[in-house]
């Protein structure tokens, strides 16, 4: 069954899964759609939701393994965020790992330390921040084949310190600057 193409709208619904529905129909139905997607929402239990969705000319057991290896978050990390990761951390994440990390936004260093909370390969992770400059942080990484490629797909719940002005002004275009530039180094990484 072919899907329509969805017009060129920004995506309105709040179910996050409904989200990734949506994504895969601009992914695998209109080939002149840009190959990502950024959204965000609000969940009935008072998270923030970002969901994002990207498809990659590569096989997903490749996709994967360049994920699961936290050294290569410095390789999709905006360069202005300096971020590093700090040792030791191990060549490939398990369930329970916790990983520190040192960045900058808008100049402001920042420590982050994430936890994995579970590993499925090929298919994703769920790392969760235990400490930095959100309120809450749990991401979930979802990798499926799709189209002779993989789709990656992310689902980010979290909450801010502040209010909606807070998020408006400074937590969301953060955000969106962050992961379209994500976006942009994964695409380059996986199309070279």
């Amino acid at each position: 069954m072919l899907l329509k193409p969805v017009p060129d709208k920004p995506f309105q619904d709040k179910n996050p899964l409904s989200f990734f529905v949506y994504a895969r129909c601009i992914i695998m139905n209109t080939p002149d759609s840009p190959p990502f997607k950024l959204s965000f929402s609000t969940a009935e239990d008072g998270y923030r939701l970002l969901n994002a969705a990207q498809w990659v000319p590569r096989p997903l057991e490749e996709v994967f393994d360049f994920f699961q290896r936290p050294a290569n978050l410095g390789k999709i990390t905006p360069p202005g965020q300096k971020m590093r990761i700090e040792p030791p951390f191990p060549e490939i994440m398990s369930p329970g790992d916790v990983f520190s990390y040192r960045l900058q936004v808008m100049g402001i260093p920042l420590k982050w330390i994430a936890k994995i909370d579970s590993v499925t390969p090929p298919h994703g992770f769920t790392d969760t921040m235990l400490k930095g400059p959100y309120r809450a942080w749990i991401h979930t990484h979802r990798f499926e084949t799709q189209n002779n490629g993989t789709l990656i797909l992310d689902e980010v719940r979290y909450k801010i310190y502040g209010c909606r002005i807070g998020h408006r002004h400074f937590f969301k275009p953060q955000l969106e600057k962050i992961f379209r530039a994500r976006a942009e180094a994964v695409r380059e990484f996986f199309t070279e």
